[in-house]
């Protein structure tokens, strides 16, 4: 009879979301009242680190936007342990609400936001006996950080778009079909160095 061992992860850290949704609440809210009174929307699409991705932004006022972001990524990936090697994939579906902060007449901008989060990692692996499968997945909420260059929101037309930054999933939960000594550590510890994950994203967009 199967066993399920189940390891217990670890939540984020609620401090910094709390303090990241609370910015772009306030921001929108005081904003608000400077909306330009010709709506604009710049559209974007891009790939990189987190995949295929959709933009969809639009000016609060002449300093701030507010963009909405969809990413899609499956990658195929082997973890090795001492006794088992197993063949997966990551699957990484973000999406996210951002504010842009242009703070001079450039297009180059900050940006800060929250991601809903549904990353996580499918594995399998043959032994003697039986299949070994487990299952890593993160926090459904991760907050963002990032510079980046686009087309001004302001300006119609054509441009290029840049995203360099980093989201926060936090640690693994793992969930593995049998129970194997040391096995659950393995695999914690390869599927962590995605707690932190670099975002570097690059497309076109058009303002209309």
């Amino acid at each position: 009879m199967k066993s399920t061992l189940k390891i217990k992860g670890y939540k984020m850290n609620n401090t910094l979301i709390s303090h990241t949704l609370t910015f772009i609440l306030l921001s929108s809210s005081l904003l608000s009242e400077q909306i330009t009174d010709k709506t604009i929307y710049n559209f974007s699409l891009k790939g990189g680190s987190l995949g295929l991705g959709i933009d969809l932004s639009t000016p609060i006022n002449d300093t701030y936007s507010v963009r909405f972001n969809l990413n899609g990524l499956k990658k195929n990936h082997s973890i090795e342990t001492t006794f088992n090697t197993f063949k997966g994939n990551f699957k990484i579906y973000t999406a996210g609400i951002l504010i842009d902060y242009y703070p001079t007449d450039s297009t180059f901008r900050m940006s800060t936001g929250i991601y809903a989060n549904s990353s996580h990692y499918d594995g399998k692996a043959s032994s003697l006996f039986h299949s070994v499968t487990t299952h890593a997945s993160y926090n459904k909420i991760a907050p963002y950080l990032g510079i980046g260059w686009g087309n001004d929101t302001h300006q119609k037309g054509w441009g290029f778009t840049l995203d360099i930054g980093a989201f926060y999933q936090g640690k693994a939960n793992v969930h593995s079909n049998i129970s194997i000594l040391g096995l659950n550590f393995e695999i914690e510890e390869e599927v962590n160095k995605y707690s932190i994950l670099p975002v570097i994203a690059a497309g076109v967009n058009y303002t209309f």
